[in-house]
């Protein structure tokens, strides 16, 4: 018997831990190297309230993951660190709060949770990633995160969202410093009634956006509600301070908040709005920004898209913005790539300060889309002068009243049906960077094998893009994936007929060619590209008494182009500036059947589309072209 009783106290004291309201990291043993396992326990324990307390050396720890009904403290001057050589996986984070209920994390004094960024960006020791998060907050309910400092993520510091459907409610993030990660300071994916309060977002860099804050939602199930952000400090973020990017029309009207907030020196712009929500259906509700004051060393201080009619209101009360370039700046651009009127802006009593103002509205091409007058007043001041100017926002309607030619463009659907080549050899080198959902057209002949070139210019992480082919009557004929740089696509039609090669880019760009006669790109919905300059050719058929081409430019990123009719002579061409274009030439009613070219220049992301009643189909060279059966 005497020898059970040591035994028993162990037991005796496990239990009474497992008991216990209070528990300390400490009493589980941590080891030195790593002590994944003793905070986790702890965390485990059932206690209410568990204290990662000092010991001689840091935590260093793999992933830790957060329970529900638990205040966790980490003591002043204690450090919890990734160990180095961990966090393979492109997702694997430090610190994960996971369906959470009534959880506080909080710091006392100097406590820190820490990441190895520049290990992470070595491609010799990692695989490229931008979800190596400090912290996601995952469909948590009720949950406070405060006084403490998280830096050096291979991702975001904070990644906020729902799961799902559901969404991250009653979230409190306060006196929360993050500094020096990859992708974001705080990315806002979904919340409701989410507070971020006296928190500093500070020194990202590492990967696009690069943004202190990014309410980003990632598809229309998710929401941005009751969301406020108040007495914050944004500054040092190479992609920008603040953005709002909402690319879907979510489930719920937004209503965001910020207040009070100091947004500086980010060399990306101070604040971003870009809530149009879906092409063809307006995200509703408000952004408000109350008492701010926006510092911008250089460049375009504030940078909006897709505000429209019926949308997203951008209100402004008691807001400074302030320009500080002797060189010149521009306060606010203004792009659209949807045709409802440019419309939301109300700006209280704005006040913009400058030392040299170069536009006020820098606004590229809006295609069928009118500026409205916005709401409210601005005045400029200038420093070195001290002159005082009213800006009289009702002339940017009288110039940008909008194309209504634009508005009525329509195009046809991509009918290949009963096509054939023009020409019995074709010519396989393209040249294109394709972006977005395409189609490839080519025409095949029984028993004739082709070889049909796939190659990525342009690619993030992985390659997987799944490619399906279908016949013109869109009948399934065969898929396969697209897994490598380069690779070919070996292919022996059954039947004559135009087949449709169709797949989505995603985090890539890609280019594909064939010797064989008869191929194009179907531009009925917008053919996408990747900064390129490049000669398009096109059939004009016999009565067709007005050609039509639209050329789409990229948030900031210029696009132009001039075409030319079949004796190469120029019948229309456009400025070299973003947004959106249109080239119109008419034509005599008798004019025969024609090949007309258009040369395309884009910077980055364009698209080009062919108005009715040109077949949209666009070719990289005549040799190529499809046209009916006789």
């Amino acid at each position: 018997m005497k020898r059970m009783i040591p035994i028993l106290a162990v037991v005796f004291c496990g239990l009474m831990s497992v008991m216990a309201k209070t528990v300390k990291v400490s009493e589980f043993n941590p080891d030195k190297n790593d002590a994944t396992k003793a905070i986790q326990a702890a965390l485990d324990s059932g206690a209410e309230k568990v204290i990662i307390d000092k010991m001689p050396f840091d935590y260093k720890i793999t992933t830790i993951f957060l329970r529900s009904n638990q205040e966790v403290v980490v003591k002043d001057g204690v450090t919890i660190a990734a160990i180095k050589g961990e966090h393979k996986h492109p997702t694997s984070c430090l610190v994960v709060a996971d369906g959470v209920k009534n959880g506080i994390l909080r710091g006392e004094g100097k406590a820190l949770l820490k990441m190895n960024k520049k290990d992470y960006q070595d491609p010799n020791q990692y695989s490229r990633s931008e979800h190596r998060h400090l912290m996601p907050i995952v469909n948590c309910k009720n949950f406070t995160l405060r006084d403490i400092t998280l830096a050096a993520s291979g991702g975001d510091g904070l990644y906020i969202t729902g799961k799902n459907g559901d969404v991250s409610s009653d979230v409190l993030i306060e006196n929360v410093t993050c500094t020096d990660h990859h992708r974001q300071g705080c990315s806002i994916i979904s919340a409701e009634r989410l507070t971020i309060r006296k928190c500093r977002f500070i020194n990202t860099d590492g990967t696009p956006p690069q943004l202190g804050i990014d309410f980003e939602p990632n598809n229309n199930s998710e929401m941005l509600v009751d969301c406020l952000v108040e007495d914050c400090y944004l500054a040092e973020n190479t992609g920008g301070g603040l953005a709002v990017c909402v690319m879907f029309t979510l489930c719920k009207p937004l209503s965001i908040t910020i207040r009070n907030c100091v947004i500086e020196n980010n060399k990306g712009g101070a604040f971003g709005n870009w809530t149009g929500g879906n092409a063809d259906k307006a995200q509703t509700g408000t952004v408000r920004l109350e008492k701010c004051v926006f510092r911008q060393p250089k460049g375009t201080a504030m940078n909006t898209n897709n505000m429209r009619a019926g949308g997203v209101k951008l209100k402004f009360r008691d807001c400074v913005f302030e320009l500080q370039d002797p060189n010149g700046q521009n306060f606010c651009s203004v792009m659209t790539q949807v045709s409802d009127d440019v419309d939301g802006f109300d700006f209280g009593n704005l006040v913009v300060k400058y030392v040299k103002l170069n536009q006020a509205f820098s606004v590229a091409s809006l295609g069928p889309s009118k500026f409205v007058t916005p709401k409210g007043n601005i005045t400029f001041k200038n420093v070195k002068t001290g002159e005082n100017t009213k800006f009289d926002l009702s002339q940017l309607e009288k110039k940008y009243p909008g194309n209504p030619a634009l508005r009525s463009f329509k195009t046809l659907v991509c009918d290949t049906r009963g096509m054939v080549p023009l020409k019995k050899r074709g010519h396989g080198v393209s040249g294109l960077a394709l972006r977005g959902s395409n189609r490839f057209l080519q025409y095949g002949k029984a028993g004739v094998p082709m070889d049909i070139t796939f190659s990525l210019p342009w690619h993030r992480g992985g390659i997987n893009i799944p490619v399906t082919v279908t016949d013109s009557n869109n009948t399934p004929v065969t898929n396969f994936d697209i897994t490598s740089e380069k690779q070919v696509f070996h292919f022996v039609p059954q039947y004559d007929n135009v087949f449709v090669f169709s797949w989505s880019t995603m985090e890539a760009s890609v280019n594909v060619s064939s010797d064989a006669p008869g191929n194009g790109y179907d531009c009925s919905k917008g053919l996408g590209m990747m900064g390129h300059e490049k000669d398009f050719f096109f059939p004009v058929m016999s009565g067709t008494k007005k050609v039509m081409v639209e050329l789409r430019g990229d948030i900031g990123e210029p696009v132009g182009g001039v075409m030319y009719d079949e004796n190469e002579k120029i019948v229309a061409q456009t400025e070299y500036i973003d947004g959106i274009h249109l080239l119109v030439a008419k034509r005599p009613a008798d004019a025969p059947d024609a090949i007309w070219r258009i040369h395309v220049k884009g910077h980055e992301d364009h698209s080009i589309r062919l108005g009715a009643p040109l077949p949209p189909i666009l070719y990289t060279d005549p040799k190529n072209i499809l046209i009916p059966a006789k």
